[in-house]
């Protein structure tokens, strides 16, 4: 059996997780080579402080804040807890994405713990090693390795999926 991962990214209304909120998250859980879990959330939180975003991020902040429902933080850290949940063997996931730290230190402000495994993997310094020179975001690593482009970036479903293709695409021979 391989190893649990789940590829996550979110958006926030800042950088800074001890004044800051996520906004939508987008997880993907793939269990030996196949994904099982696909979601993505709005999640409620105080959007006040979506007003220093800078102006694209804002617009789409509001903009799909606007469109959508958003979720309770209770019932988001249950689908986190679900989608985190170890392996038949107690393995925990491992914990994949653009960055994964950042991510992470907002999923711990939400959970109050560390549902991963503490190895946390990031999709754009796996392109960088692989390549032997350095890439910038996720939309340069796609390219770099010639893989399909983001489809909605800056988005936490569509960039979870532009880092699962680039997991993906380095750590297997076959794809999904």
């Amino acid at each position: 059996m391989a190893h649990p991962i789940v590829v996550i990214d979110t958006e926030t209304t800042g950088l800074d997780p001890a004044v800051d909120h996520i906004w939508e998250i987008g997880a993907i859980r793939i269990d030996d080579g196949q994904i099982t879990d696909d979601w993505s959330v709005l999640v409620e939180h105080h959007e006040h402080l979506a007003a220093g975003l800078p102006d694209r991020y804002r617009a789409q902040h509001d903009e799909a804040c606007a469109a959508g429902e958003l979720v309770p933080i209770t019932t988001v850290c249950a689908l986190l807890e679900d989608t985190f949940a170890p392996a038949p063997d107690g393995t925990l996931p491992t914990l994949v994405g653009a960055i994964p730290w950042f991510d992470a230190s907002f999923l711990r402000k939400i959970t109050g713990r560390d549902l991963w495994n503490h190895r946390l993997r990031c999709v754009e310094s796996m392109t960088a090693g692989h390549l032997g020179r350095d890439v910038g975001g996720l939309s340069d690593c796609l390219t770099a390795l010639d893989l399909e482009p983001i489809h909605e970036a800056h988005r936490a479903l569509g960039d979870a999926h532009a880092a699962a293709r680039i997991w993906q695409h380095l750590t297997t021979a076959g794809a999904w």
